[in-house]
């Protein structure tokens, strides 16, 4: 099982994948960041006067981190933003959950519209294992990944 878990071609897979998915996930966020500032108001876990500037710079981040993360530029500090920013988001959606907030989550903008419910969460939670993974399986400097 080891060997299957450290196969580098796997790794490459997923580590794409990973990217893509916060890549895609920031393009519409960034090309309507006032729609995305909206969803953002809706969670009621950040003071107004975080709301836009939380909701520029986020998807700048994903997006970043996912295009350095694609093209294999400081992977495992990648990974690690990337991550981080999915608990974040997952324990906002768990706020929401047991606040009985109903809000679209925003994850893909308006172009994928997902409200939160324990299966946006469990997706969540599965992209969390897939980070933890990726970076506790990323090559090290010493070992390029191809």
């Amino acid at each position: 099982m080891s060997s299957f878990l450290k196969n580098r071609k796997l790794h490459l897979i997923l580590r794409i994948l990973f990217a893509l998915i916060f890549i895609t996930a920031s393009v519409s966020k960034i090309s309507d960041p006032i729609s995305f500032a909206t969803n953002v108001q809706n969670f009621n876990v950040l003071p107004d006067s975080f709301v836009n500037l939380f909701a520029v710079i986020i998807p700048w981040i994903e997006f970043t981190s996912g295009l350095l993360l694609l093209f294999n530029f400081y992977v495992r500090e990648n990974i690690f933003i990337l991550s981080g920013l999915l608990v974040i988001f997952t324990l906002v959606m768990i706020f929401v959950l047991i606040n009985k907030i109903d809000v679209s989550c925003g994850c893909y903008g308006d172009y994928f519209i997902q409200k939160v419910n324990s299966f946006k969460v469990i997706e969540n939670i599965i992209l969390i294992i897939l980070g933890s993974f990726l970076y506790k399986y990323a090559p090290t400097k010493s070992q390029p990944s191809e």
